[in-house]
Protein backbone atom coordinates (compact mmCIF):
# COMPACT_ATOMS: atom_id res chain seq x y z
CA UNK A 1 0.00 0.00 0.00
CA UNK A 2 1.34 3.49 -0.49
CA UNK A 3 1.17 6.11 2.59
CA UNK A 4 0.06 10.17 1.53
CA UNK A 5 3.73 12.16 0.87
CA UNK A 6 2.54 14.21 4.36
CA UNK A 7 2.46 10.94 5.89
CA UNK A 8 5.85 9.66 4.68
CA UNK A 9 7.63 12.75 5.82
CA UNK A 10 6.15 13.12 9.06
CA UNK A 11 7.02 9.59 10.33
CA UNK A 12 10.51 9.76 8.31
CA UNK A 13 11.57 13.18 10.28
CA UNK A 14 10.50 11.87 13.78
CA UNK A 15 11.62 8.15 13.15
CA UNK A 16 14.76 9.16 15.28
CA UNK A 17 13.00 10.18 17.96
CA UNK A 18 10.12 7.39 17.70
CA UNK A 19 13.25 4.77 17.90
CA UNK A 20 14.81 6.48 20.82
CA UNK A 21 12.14 5.80 22.96
CA UNK A 22 10.94 2.63 21.03
CA UNK A 23 11.53 0.60 23.83
CA UNK A 24 10.12 2.79 25.98
CA UNK A 25 7.22 2.59 24.07
CA UNK A 26 6.64 -0.61 23.74
CA UNK A 27 6.95 -1.76 27.28
CA UNK A 28 4.35 0.79 27.93
CA UNK A 29 2.25 -0.38 25.14
CA UNK A 30 2.25 -3.86 26.69
CA UNK A 31 1.30 -2.64 30.07
CA UNK A 32 -1.21 -0.49 29.06
CA UNK A 33 -2.73 -3.50 26.35
CA UNK A 34 -3.08 -6.02 29.51
CA UNK A 35 -4.98 -3.78 31.55
CA UNK A 36 -7.33 -2.34 28.85
CA UNK A 37 -7.81 -5.46 27.07
CA UNK A 38 -6.77 -8.39 29.16
CA UNK A 39 -8.42 -10.85 26.54
CA UNK A 40 -4.83 -10.30 24.38
CA UNK A 41 -2.66 -12.02 27.36
CA UNK A 42 -4.02 -15.95 26.38
CA UNK A 43 -1.49 -14.64 23.19
CA UNK A 44 1.26 -13.78 25.10
CA UNK A 45 4.12 -15.76 26.70
CA UNK A 46 4.57 -14.40 30.45
CA UNK A 47 8.36 -15.09 30.58
CA UNK A 48 8.60 -13.15 27.43
CA UNK A 49 7.35 -10.33 28.97
CA UNK A 50 9.72 -10.56 32.32
CA UNK A 51 12.92 -10.52 29.68
CA UNK A 52 11.66 -8.14 28.09
CA UNK A 53 12.19 -9.48 25.17
CA UNK A 54 8.60 -8.92 23.53
CA UNK A 55 8.91 -5.60 24.23
CA UNK A 56 12.33 -5.49 22.61
CA UNK A 57 11.45 -7.16 19.52
CA UNK A 58 8.39 -5.07 18.84
CA UNK A 59 10.61 -1.98 18.77
CA UNK A 60 12.96 -3.25 16.71
CA UNK A 61 9.87 -3.83 14.17
CA UNK A 62 8.24 -0.62 14.74
CA UNK A 63 11.80 1.39 13.96
CA UNK A 64 12.57 -0.61 10.82
CA UNK A 65 8.99 -0.23 10.20
CA UNK A 66 9.20 3.46 10.26
CA UNK A 67 12.89 3.54 8.78
CA UNK A 68 11.29 1.82 5.76
CA UNK A 69 7.89 3.52 5.13
CA UNK A 70 9.13 4.43 1.72
CA UNK A 71 10.62 1.56 0.46
CA UNK A 72 8.28 -1.08 2.17
CA UNK A 73 9.57 -3.85 -0.15
CA UNK A 74 12.87 -3.88 2.22
CA UNK A 75 10.51 -5.27 5.14
CA UNK A 76 9.16 -8.49 2.67
CA UNK A 77 11.10 -10.63 5.92
CA UNK A 78 10.07 -9.05 8.50
CA UNK A 79 5.95 -9.05 7.35
CA UNK A 80 6.64 -12.74 6.47
CA UNK A 81 8.26 -14.10 10.07
CA UNK A 82 5.84 -11.95 11.58
CA UNK A 83 2.74 -13.41 9.33
CA UNK A 84 4.16 -16.76 10.44
CA UNK A 85 4.06 -15.89 14.18
CA UNK A 86 0.82 -14.62 14.24
CA UNK A 87 -0.40 -17.43 12.11
CA UNK A 88 0.69 -19.53 14.79
CA UNK A 89 -1.04 -17.76 17.61
CA UNK A 90 -4.16 -17.46 15.71
CA UNK A 91 -4.40 -13.49 15.33
CA UNK A 92 -7.35 -12.73 13.69
CA UNK A 93 -7.85 -9.29 12.17
CA UNK A 94 -9.96 -7.87 15.08
CA UNK A 95 -6.72 -7.80 17.12
CA UNK A 96 -5.56 -5.24 15.12
CA UNK A 97 -7.48 -2.42 16.28
CA UNK A 98 -7.01 -3.22 19.88
CA UNK A 99 -3.26 -3.02 18.92
CA UNK A 100 -3.55 0.20 17.14
CA UNK A 101 -5.84 2.11 19.82
CA UNK A 102 -3.10 1.15 22.58
CA UNK A 103 -0.01 1.78 20.47
CA UNK A 104 -1.19 5.23 19.81
CA UNK A 105 -1.70 5.78 23.90
CA UNK A 106 1.89 4.49 24.55
CA UNK A 107 3.36 6.95 21.75
CA UNK A 108 1.80 9.79 23.24
CA UNK A 109 2.27 9.20 26.59
CA UNK A 110 5.79 8.52 26.34
CA UNK A 111 6.69 11.58 23.87
CA UNK A 112 4.20 13.78 25.51
CA UNK A 113 3.79 17.08 23.58
CA UNK A 114 5.61 16.21 21.08
CA UNK A 115 2.80 13.87 19.39
CA UNK A 116 1.24 17.47 17.34
CA UNK A 117 -2.10 16.29 16.15
CA UNK A 118 -0.27 16.10 12.37
CA UNK A 119 2.50 13.69 13.99
CA UNK A 120 0.31 11.92 15.78
CA UNK A 121 -1.87 11.40 12.44
CA UNK A 122 0.68 10.48 10.61
CA UNK A 123 1.64 7.53 12.99
CA UNK A 124 -2.05 6.63 13.26
CA UNK A 125 -1.89 5.89 9.59
CA UNK A 126 1.17 4.14 9.66
CA UNK A 127 0.32 1.93 12.32
CA UNK A 128 -3.41 1.49 10.49
CA UNK A 129 -1.31 1.06 7.00
CA UNK A 130 1.38 -1.58 9.02
CA UNK A 131 -1.75 -3.55 10.34
CA UNK A 132 -3.32 -3.76 6.93
CA UNK A 133 -0.16 -5.18 5.37
CA UNK A 134 0.22 -7.55 8.26
CA UNK A 135 -3.52 -8.70 7.63
CA UNK A 136 -3.39 -9.00 4.18
CA UNK A 137 -0.29 -11.26 4.11
CA UNK A 138 -1.86 -13.38 7.24
CA UNK A 139 -4.83 -14.25 5.50
CA UNK A 140 -3.32 -15.07 2.46
CA UNK A 141 -1.20 -17.17 4.64
CA UNK A 142 -3.88 -19.07 6.54
CA UNK A 143 -5.21 -19.67 2.98
CA UNK A 144 -2.05 -21.52 2.28
CA UNK A 145 -1.95 -23.55 5.99
CA UNK A 146 -5.66 -24.58 4.88
CA UNK A 147 -4.62 -25.87 1.42
CA UNK A 148 -1.53 -28.13 2.40
CA UNK A 149 -2.84 -31.84 2.65
CA UNK A 150 -4.34 -32.57 5.93
CA UNK A 151 -3.58 -28.91 6.70
CA UNK A 152 -5.98 -26.35 8.89
CA UNK A 153 -6.68 -23.25 9.89
CA UNK A 154 -6.25 -21.42 13.70
CA UNK A 155 -6.31 -24.56 16.51
CA UNK A 156 -7.32 -27.71 15.82
CA UNK A 157 -8.04 -30.86 18.67
CA UNK A 158 -5.07 -32.92 18.73
CA UNK A 159 -5.14 -36.12 21.20
CA UNK A 160 -1.86 -37.31 22.83
CA UNK A 161 -0.79 -40.55 21.59
CA UNK A 162 2.69 -41.47 23.08
CA UNK A 163 5.15 -39.42 24.97
CA UNK A 164 8.87 -40.89 24.78
CA UNK A 165 11.76 -39.83 26.95
CA UNK A 166 14.94 -39.55 24.42
CA UNK A 167 16.88 -37.88 26.94
CA UNK A 168 17.53 -36.24 30.15
CA UNK A 169 14.97 -33.74 30.64
CA UNK A 170 14.34 -34.04 26.77
CA UNK A 171 10.41 -35.98 25.91
CA UNK A 172 9.12 -36.05 22.50
CA UNK A 173 5.13 -36.03 22.48
CA UNK A 174 3.53 -38.02 19.39
CA UNK A 175 0.14 -36.50 18.76
CA UNK A 176 -2.98 -37.78 15.84
CA UNK A 177 -6.28 -35.24 15.26
CA UNK A 178 -8.88 -35.85 17.37
CA UNK A 179 -11.67 -35.94 14.19
CA UNK A 180 -9.99 -37.46 11.13
CA UNK A 181 -11.63 -39.22 7.99
CA UNK A 182 -8.53 -41.52 7.09
CA UNK A 183 -5.25 -41.77 7.91
CA UNK A 184 -3.71 -38.56 7.71
CA UNK A 185 -0.33 -37.33 5.84
CA UNK A 186 0.66 -34.11 7.29
CA UNK A 187 2.81 -31.29 4.74
CA UNK A 188 4.92 -28.81 6.16
CA UNK A 189 8.09 -27.80 5.99
CA UNK A 190 11.08 -28.94 7.59
CA UNK A 191 11.69 -26.77 10.44
CA UNK A 192 8.50 -25.35 11.19
CA UNK A 193 6.95 -25.04 14.60
CA UNK A 194 3.69 -26.24 15.77
CA UNK A 195 2.02 -24.03 18.63
CA UNK A 196 0.55 -25.86 21.42
CA UNK A 197 -2.19 -24.53 23.97
CA UNK A 198 -3.48 -26.73 26.76
CA UNK A 199 -7.11 -26.42 27.08
CA UNK A 200 -7.57 -25.51 31.01
CA UNK A 201 -4.09 -24.41 31.84
CA UNK A 202 -3.83 -20.90 32.04
CA UNK A 203 -0.69 -20.06 29.94
CA UNK A 204 -0.35 -18.65 26.16
CA UNK A 205 0.43 -21.40 23.78
CA UNK A 206 4.33 -22.48 22.97
CA UNK A 207 6.08 -22.94 20.04
CA UNK A 208 7.73 -26.47 19.60
CA UNK A 209 9.53 -27.63 16.39
CA UNK A 210 7.86 -30.71 14.70
CA UNK A 211 10.51 -33.45 14.31
CA UNK A 212 8.22 -36.16 13.02
CA UNK A 213 8.69 -36.02 9.08
CA UNK A 214 6.45 -34.89 6.45
CA UNK A 215 4.16 -37.06 5.31
CA UNK A 216 3.44 -38.70 8.68
CA UNK A 217 0.17 -39.75 10.23
CA UNK A 218 0.61 -37.81 13.33
CA UNK A 219 2.50 -34.53 14.45
CA UNK A 220 5.19 -34.77 17.23
CA UNK A 221 7.19 -32.27 18.80
CA UNK A 222 10.07 -32.33 21.32
CA UNK A 223 10.69 -29.90 24.44
CA UNK A 224 13.01 -29.64 26.54
CA UNK A 225 12.01 -29.23 30.54
CA UNK A 226 12.79 -25.62 31.59
CA UNK A 227 13.54 -24.80 34.91
CA UNK A 228 10.28 -23.12 36.13
CA UNK A 229 8.76 -23.59 32.76
CA UNK A 230 4.64 -23.42 33.43
CA UNK A 231 4.18 -25.31 30.29
CA UNK A 232 7.43 -28.08 30.42
CA UNK A 233 6.88 -29.11 33.28
CA UNK A 234 3.24 -29.76 32.68
CA UNK A 235 3.74 -31.59 29.78
CA UNK A 236 6.63 -33.71 31.30
CA UNK A 237 4.88 -34.61 34.32
CA UNK A 238 1.03 -33.83 33.91
CA UNK A 239 -0.16 -34.35 30.37
CA UNK A 240 -1.47 -37.73 29.60
CA UNK A 241 -1.82 -40.12 26.69
CA UNK A 242 -5.31 -39.84 25.69
CA UNK A 243 -5.44 -36.25 27.02
CA UNK A 244 -6.59 -33.68 24.03
CA UNK A 245 -4.39 -30.74 23.39
CA UNK A 246 -4.99 -27.40 21.23
CA UNK A 247 -1.98 -27.39 17.55
CA UNK A 248 -1.86 -24.98 15.30
CA UNK A 249 -0.89 -25.61 11.59
CA UNK A 250 3.51 -25.85 11.16
CA UNK A 251 4.53 -22.19 10.51
CA UNK A 252 8.16 -20.85 10.21
CA UNK A 253 10.80 -19.62 7.87
CA UNK A 254 13.86 -21.28 8.77
CA UNK A 255 14.59 -23.60 6.12
CA UNK A 256 15.66 -20.98 3.10
CA UNK A 257 16.73 -23.42 0.09
CA UNK A 258 17.71 -26.78 -0.73
CA UNK A 259 21.52 -26.12 -0.45
CA UNK A 260 24.01 -28.46 1.04
CA UNK A 261 23.99 -27.86 4.27
CA UNK A 262 25.93 -27.41 8.02
CA UNK A 263 23.88 -27.71 10.80
CA UNK A 264 25.44 -25.76 13.88
CA UNK A 265 23.14 -26.25 17.22
CA UNK A 266 23.27 -26.07 20.96
CA UNK A 267 20.46 -27.25 23.45
CA UNK A 268 16.94 -28.18 21.86
CA UNK A 269 18.18 -26.37 18.86
CA UNK A 270 19.01 -29.33 17.93
CA UNK A 271 15.12 -29.90 16.60
CA UNK A 272 14.96 -28.02 14.09
CA UNK A 273 18.42 -29.56 12.23
CA UNK A 274 16.61 -33.05 12.64
CA UNK A 275 14.05 -31.62 10.98
CA UNK A 276 16.78 -30.88 8.09
CA UNK A 277 17.89 -34.16 8.38
CA UNK A 278 15.00 -35.82 7.66
CA UNK A 279 14.30 -33.53 4.53
CA UNK A 280 17.87 -33.21 2.99
CA UNK A 281 18.88 -36.63 3.79
CA UNK A 282 22.75 -37.50 4.90
CA UNK A 283 23.98 -36.67 1.59
CA UNK A 284 23.27 -32.99 1.80
CA UNK A 285 24.92 -32.64 5.14
CA UNK A 286 27.91 -31.65 4.92
CA UNK A 287 28.99 -31.13 8.84
CA UNK A 288 27.44 -30.74 12.23
CA UNK A 289 28.43 -29.83 14.99
CA UNK A 290 26.67 -29.66 18.40
CA UNK A 291 26.84 -28.34 22.25
CA UNK A 292 24.79 -29.65 24.93
CA UNK A 293 25.75 -30.40 28.98
CA UNK A 294 25.91 -34.15 28.78
CA UNK A 295 25.76 -36.90 26.97
CA UNK A 296 22.78 -37.81 28.25
CA UNK A 297 21.20 -34.95 27.00
CA UNK A 298 22.18 -35.10 24.02
CA UNK A 299 18.80 -37.47 22.83
CA UNK A 300 19.23 -36.73 18.97
CA UNK A 301 22.56 -38.50 19.01
CA UNK A 302 21.63 -41.68 18.10
CA UNK A 303 18.81 -40.73 15.61
CA UNK A 304 21.70 -38.65 13.70
CA UNK A 305 24.13 -41.18 13.81
CA UNK A 306 21.07 -44.12 12.47
CA UNK A 307 20.64 -41.18 9.45
CA UNK A 308 23.96 -41.52 8.42
CA UNK A 309 25.11 -37.87 9.84
CA UNK A 310 28.03 -37.73 11.61
CA UNK A 311 27.79 -34.94 14.34
CA UNK A 312 31.06 -33.47 16.19
CA UNK A 313 29.88 -32.78 19.58
CA UNK A 314 30.87 -30.58 22.56
CA UNK A 315 29.81 -31.06 26.21
CA UNK A 316 30.10 -28.25 28.31
CA UNK A 317 29.34 -30.27 31.97
CA UNK A 318 25.75 -29.73 33.83
CA UNK A 319 27.57 -25.83 34.98
CA UNK A 320 28.48 -24.87 31.39
CA UNK A 321 32.05 -24.52 33.06
CA UNK A 322 33.65 -25.94 29.37
CA UNK A 323 32.28 -23.87 26.55
CA UNK A 324 33.67 -24.05 23.22
CA UNK A 325 35.21 -21.44 21.45
CA UNK A 326 33.00 -20.86 18.58
CA UNK A 327 35.89 -19.07 16.69
CA UNK A 328 37.66 -21.56 16.02
CA UNK A 329 34.69 -24.08 15.49
CA UNK A 330 33.25 -22.15 12.73
CA UNK A 331 36.93 -21.73 11.09
CA UNK A 332 37.07 -25.15 11.15
CA UNK A 333 33.77 -25.79 9.85
CA UNK A 334 34.03 -23.54 7.04
CA UNK A 335 37.43 -24.87 6.29
CA UNK A 336 36.69 -28.02 5.53
CA UNK A 337 32.86 -27.30 4.14
CA UNK A 338 33.11 -24.69 2.18
CA UNK A 339 31.66 -21.15 2.23
CA UNK A 340 28.73 -21.38 -0.38
CA UNK A 341 26.72 -24.00 1.76
CA UNK A 342 24.05 -22.93 3.52
CA UNK A 343 24.85 -22.90 7.40
CA UNK A 344 21.55 -23.06 9.61
CA UNK A 345 22.41 -21.84 13.45
CA UNK A 346 20.08 -22.88 16.24
CA UNK A 347 20.52 -22.19 20.05
CA UNK A 348 20.12 -19.98 23.16
CA UNK A 349 20.52 -16.40 21.73
CA UNK A 350 24.00 -15.33 23.04
CA UNK A 351 25.63 -18.30 21.43
CA UNK A 352 23.62 -18.18 18.21
CA UNK A 353 25.49 -14.30 18.31
CA UNK A 354 28.90 -15.59 19.07
CA UNK A 355 28.69 -18.74 16.12
CA UNK A 356 26.70 -15.80 13.48
CA UNK A 357 29.49 -13.61 14.09
CA UNK A 358 32.02 -16.32 13.84
CA UNK A 359 30.82 -17.47 10.66
CA UNK A 360 30.43 -14.67 9.10
CA UNK A 361 34.19 -13.35 10.12
CA UNK A 362 35.16 -17.09 9.05
CA UNK A 363 33.54 -16.09 5.11
CA UNK A 364 30.01 -18.01 5.38
CA UNK A 365 27.94 -16.22 2.90
CA UNK A 366 24.48 -17.97 3.79
CA UNK A 367 23.82 -18.11 7.45
CA UNK A 368 20.74 -18.81 8.93
CA UNK A 369 19.77 -18.48 12.08
CA UNK A 370 15.78 -19.60 14.12
CA UNK A 371 14.99 -17.68 17.83
CA UNK A 372 13.27 -19.84 19.70
CA UNK A 373 10.48 -17.50 21.57
CA UNK A 374 10.22 -14.03 19.92
CA UNK A 375 12.59 -11.29 18.93
CA UNK A 376 16.16 -11.72 16.76
CA UNK A 377 19.45 -12.33 17.13
CA UNK A 378 21.37 -8.93 17.95
CA UNK A 379 24.29 -8.34 16.14
CA UNK A 380 26.66 -5.44 15.88
CA UNK A 381 28.21 -6.38 11.97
Amino acid sequence: MAFSSKTVELVKATAPVVGEHATEITRTFYKTMFRRNPEVLAFFNKSHQKSESQPRALAHAVVAFASNIDNLGALGPTVENIAHRHCALSVLPAHYGIVHENLMMAIGEVLGDAVTPEIGGAWSEAVSGLANILIDAEEDLYKQLESRRDGWRLERDFVLQNKTTIGTDTMEFQLVPAAASGTPSFEFAAGQYTTVRIPGLEEAPRHYTVTSPEGADHIAYTARRVSGGAMSNYMHDELKVGDTVQLAAPCGTYMRDANDAVLMTAGIGITPAWALVQKLGASAIKGAFHVDQTPERDGFRPRFEAAGVSSKTHYTGEDHSDLPNMANVANDMVQDCGTDVSYYVVGPPAWMKDTLGSLKAAGASNVYTEVFGTGHVETTY
